[in-house]
């Protein structure tokens, strides 16, 4: 039966025993199976979350165990396989400069948003990878140099359109190559009337604030290093960025916390109302796809029904990866990220600018679970949004110094344990959180 093959393919194993279950008593049977079944350890997975391990990186069976107390799932270090077609396609479309046409209104923009749909509901579902979500935005909205006129502009991408529903993706990455290739390259100085357009456009999308930083000459202080420039230090950008990029190292089993039992995990409930609030507060510039905010600002709520039903497969997006076990392989090119160098003068920051997609989905977890978190964090974590918390801080402090003099504050950079160690150290499993901050501060009294 059609139904029972679907209700089969919801269901999860156990990593303990061989008994299956939804995603949503998984945890809380685990939390159990796990303490009858110490002695043997998890027994492997045979289900639809399935992983290439060609390049895995061993990890310890205590940090497992840590990641399926607390996740569900085993840790994955590896980068996946990134040998599909969609994935080569996915590496060619993100090499583009990310100059993209904006959207059109009108039955070309509402074909758009519900083919993006369609091909968002297709990665929700767990039937393709979220490799063709940016490939279809890259190449669609990739700018010709030779088009330039509304007109011209709606022709174009309806050409693409129709390209896309036949199939021929290879053609579209072609296509969108070549025009990458004709559009200027090399950044030039902007003289005044530049500045004027610049500014004129920026205000009339109602970026008021990145117009003010542009006209004032405030929105390239700092600015982005090229790899191949060269440091006050003699290194060179991309010299810097690797030295802050060091091998991993497993850390040991006394750095973990100790919990043996978890709070019970409820299932989030997203809403596309919860994504149009979110898309209302959307700003920011493009992940590698080159699809900036505005793009999706424009496509989450302007287009009438066609944009509810992309809100609403947002916010499925969304429950999925709140609420369930995803494959890395199903999210990894919704979670990669634009690495750029800024000048901080001096000094060199690394920063990964991460797809509008996927901030879509992490501020509207924010969104619904901030409450919660403040809640459980209190004063322990004032980075959990607590209202005023740094200025709380300053006064508490104060006050400790005034009261003893023996008083001392000792600061711990943890930069640098954040770049070496692996992601596992710096995971919580109970309610310290204000241990593993980035910067830790210990009053100490002799």
């Amino acid at each position: 039966m059609p139904g029972d093959s679907q209700a089969t393919s919801e269901l999860v194993p156990c990593p303990y025993c061989s008994e299956f279950f939804r995603r949503r008593g998984l945890l809380n049977h685990q939390r159990h199976c796990r303490s009858r079944n110490q002695s043997t350890g998890p027994i492997p997975a045979d289900h639809e979350v399935t992983h290439d391990d060609s390049s895995e990186t061993s990890v310890p069976s205590f940090i497992q165990e840590k990641f399926i107390l607390g996740f569900g799932a085993p840790l994955l270090n590896t980068e996946g396989n990134g040998s599909s077609i969609w994935s080569e396609r996915w590496r060619r479309a993100m090499a583009l400069q990310g100059k993209q046409f904006t959207l059109p209104q009108g039955a070309i923009g509402r074909r758009f948003v519900s083919l993006l749909s369609e091909e968002m509901q297709l990665v929700v579902n767990g039937n393709e990878t979220s490799e063709r979500i940016f490939v279809f935005c890259a190449t669609v909205l990739q700018r010709d140099k030779m088009t330039s006129s509304g007109p011209d502009i709606r022709r174009l991408i309806s050409k693409r359109l129709d390209e896309w529903v036949e199939g021929r993706i290879d053609g579209l990455v072609q296509e969108a190559e070549r025009c990458d290739r004709g559009l200027r390259t090399r950044s030039r100085q902007p003289d005044q009337d530049h500045k004027i357009r610049v500014f004129t456009r920026l205000v009339h999308s109602g970026r008021l604030r990145e117009a003010t930083r542009w006209i004032t000459d405030r929105a390239g202080s700092g600015g982005v290093l090229q790899p191949e420039s060269v440091t006050t230090s003699g290194q060179t950008v991309l010299e810097v960025l690797e030295s802050k990029h060091p091998p991993q190292s497993v850390p040991g089993p006394e750095m973990f916390l100790d919990a043996e039992t978890m709070p019970s995990m409820s299932d989030v409930d997203v809403t596309e109302r919860h994504i149009a609030v979110t898309a209302h507060r959307l700003n920011g510039s493009a992940g590698p796809s080159g699809t900036d905010a505005e793009q999706w600002r424009s496509m989450l709520l302007r287009y009438g029904a066609h944009s509810t039903r992309l809100r609403e497969t947002v916010a499925g997006l969304t429950r999925c990866l709140a609420n369930g076990v995803v494959e890395w392989n199903k999210i990894k090119a919704l979670l990669a990220r634009r690495g750029i160098a800024l000048d901080k003068k001096p000094g060199v920051r690394p920063i990964g600018i991460g797809e509008v997609l996927q901030r879509i989905c992490a501020k509207t977890m924010a969104m619904i679970t901030g409450i919660d978190l403040r809640e459980a964090c209190g004063s322990d974590q004032l980075g959990a949004g607590i209202k005023s918390g740094v200025e709380g801080a300053v006064h508490a402090l104060s006050e400790e110094f005034d009261e003893n003099e023996q008083s001392g504050l000792l600061l711990i950079d943890a930069t640098n344990a954040f770049n070496s160690m692996v992601i596992d150290d710096f995971v919580p499993f109970n309610d310290d959180i204000d241990v593993l901050s980035a910067e830790l501060e210990l009053v100490t009294k002799p």
